[in-house]
């Protein structure tokens, strides 16, 4: 029987593919988590947050959208908002955004932008 060989993937492609969550916070009831999922758009790293269910009892929602890297998510105690950072890629001399987002939709809104930017949300 001849060998059957996996098709060639270049090490670009595979690695464009690639999908990292390592940034994340679980919702209050432990039930899920907002997540980052980052991918690559052309040159230019890209972010947006995600809400998962665990149980995999519903599809995960994408909560933020746009030629933006949101990251450092933090849910209310609550469990019905999340703050996060917004860095603009494509405008780097743009400071980074304090941004807020409800959970179950909506438009993210600008909590405060620091002249300076800002690399965390407590």
């Amino acid at each position: 029987m001849p060998e059957v060989r996996p098709a060639s993937l270049s090490v670009a492609r595979l690695l464009r593919g690639q999908v990292v969550l390592e940034e994340h916070d679980p919702l209050p009831g432990g039930d899920g988590a907002v997540v980052v999922r980052r991918f690559v758009r052309g040159e230019t790293y890209r972010s947006h947050l995600y809400l998962v269910a665990f149980a995999r009892t519903r599809a995960a929602v994408r909560l933020t959208t746009g030629a933006v890297r949101d990251t450092s998510p933090r849910v209310s105690p609550n469990g019905r908002r999340v703050a996060f950072l917004r860095a603009f890629p494509d405008a780097p001399d743009r400071p980074t955004a304090v941004m807020v987002t409800g959970l179950d939709g909506g438009v993210a809104r600008v909590v405060c932008v620091p002249r300076h930017g800002v690399s965390e949300v407590a």
